[in-house]
């Protein structure tokens, strides 16, 4: 039964790491806009909110309690609220919110050396506040912090 558990589990994260890899991301519209076809191909523009981008409590800031309450919620922590912006979830904006995610921003915030920094909108003034610039598919309903 161990044996069947460990081939699932290494399984699993191959498959997580080969999927990223070959994730390709293209934007054919301006930063922030979504895009969805309907029917017979009429295009349907919605405007995203500006997010900061690792802020998984939607609280205007990137802090240690971000990604704890983002693994907690990853591994199923009984009462872990689920992202009510997935992008700024998506630490690296692969458009995958994965557990390498709030592993990266712990990293980041404690100066691991050679850690990198949030994906954009991170860092950009206004208040550090912007769009998605990629269409990844992953959502960002509602960000009270940003204008």
């Amino acid at each position: 039964m161990k044996a069947k558990l460990l081939v699932l589990v290494a399984l699993a994260v191959s498959l997580l790491f080969v999927g990223t890899a070959f994730a390709q991301r293209a934007s054919f519209y301006p930063q922030g806009v979504e895009t969805y076809v309907i029917g017979d191909g009429v295009d349907l523009q919605k405007e995203s909110p500006e997010f900061i981008r690792g802020d998984y409590n939607v609280d205007g800031a990137l802090l240690t309690n971000d990604p704890i309450m983002e693994l907690q919620w990853i591994f199923g922590v009984p009462g872990a609220p689920p992202p009510s912006c997935e992008d700024a979830a998506d630490y690296d904006d692969d458009g995958f919110i994965l557990t390498n995610d709030p592993i990266m921003a712990l990293q980041y915030i404690f100066g691991v050396p050679g850690a990198p920094p949030p994906q954009p909108p991170f860092g950009t003034p206004p208040g550090d506040c912007g769009p998605d610039p990629t269409d990844d598919g992953l959502d960002c309903t509602s960000y009270p912090p940003c204008p």
